[in-house]
């Protein structure tokens, strides 16, 4: 998933700090700010710890609590099989 795919379709769920786009045929969900629509990472699976997992797209990324809590209650659901 590129980052204009990323928010090619509709959200898949809105927080309101981040929303995500999806693609789960493909394992991957585009992580999206959504005050400037800006690109933060992905939630991808990873194998080795057989979990959904954050991958930034910027190692300068900087997150607040609100935007964490928000990215957390996404894992816990993708992981839980909540969201597909």
């Amino acid at each position: 998933m590129t980052e204009t795919g990323a928010r090619k379709n509709q959200p898949i769920k809105r927080y309101k700090y981040i929303e995500f786009h999806g693609e789960p045929q493909n394992r991957i969900y585009g992580c999206i700010n959504t005050k400037q629509q800006s690109l933060l990472g992905f939630v991808r699976y990873y194998k080795q710890w057989r979990q959904w997992t954050f991958w930034p797209s910027n190692l300068g990324l900087v997150l607040s609590a609100g935007c964490c809590r928000d990215l957390a209650d996404f894992l816990e659901k993708v992981n839980s099989g909540e969201i597909e």
